[in-house]
């Protein structure tokens, strides 16, 4: 009696896993398209075309964090004037790092939103941040803390679902 329950169910099971195979298929082609990952340019300059086309392949979630981390990890702001002291006195000079160190960089033209901090000797504190002063200007880089970088980053993929 078993037997013929399930023979006669069968037909009708093989179709209903066809159609959620062809579903799943796609349900994920759809999110793909829809969820398109565009490099930020500052991270071809940093990783160079091939690092970067590797992961929009392997990995675009990691694309897509470094997309947001140079976005929203730090600030520019104006050394005060009221201060009149040198601003080195109070943080720490923003280095390149050593395979940069030939690449020109026009600090005081540049945006925050273009400001490729990939290039930079930068080591944030994981509850503290850190600030730098960015050479030859008043301006102070700073970043948030890397549990709050964490926590933003978070944030940003609940809302991007």
């Amino acid at each position: 009696m078993i037997k013929k329950v399930l023979t006669k169910n069968y037909p009708t099971m093989k179709k209903f896993i066809f159609i959620l195979m062809i579903s799943h298929f796609f349900m994920t082609g759809y999110s793909q398209t829809e969820a398109k990952v565009v490099p930020d340019p500052r991270l071809i300059e940093a990783f160079g075309q091939e690092t970067v086309d590797f992961y929009m392949e392997n990995s675009p979630s990691t694309i897509t964090y470094y997309n947001f981390f140079l976005k929203e990890s730090y600030t520019v702001m104006d050394f005060p004037t009221e201060k009149k002291a040198d601003p080195a006195i109070y943080y720490p000079v923003l280095e390149k790092k050593a395979q940069y160190k030939n690449v020109y960089s026009d600090y005081l033209m540049q945006e925050p939103e273009q400001f490729n901090i990939l290039l930079y000797d930068i080591t944030v504190d994981a509850f503290h941040g850190a600030s730098f002063l960015i050479p030859g200007s008043r301006k102070i880089l700073t970043f948030r803390s890397g549990t709050e970088i964490q926590l933003l980053y978070k944030e940003h993929l609940a809302k991007g679902r």
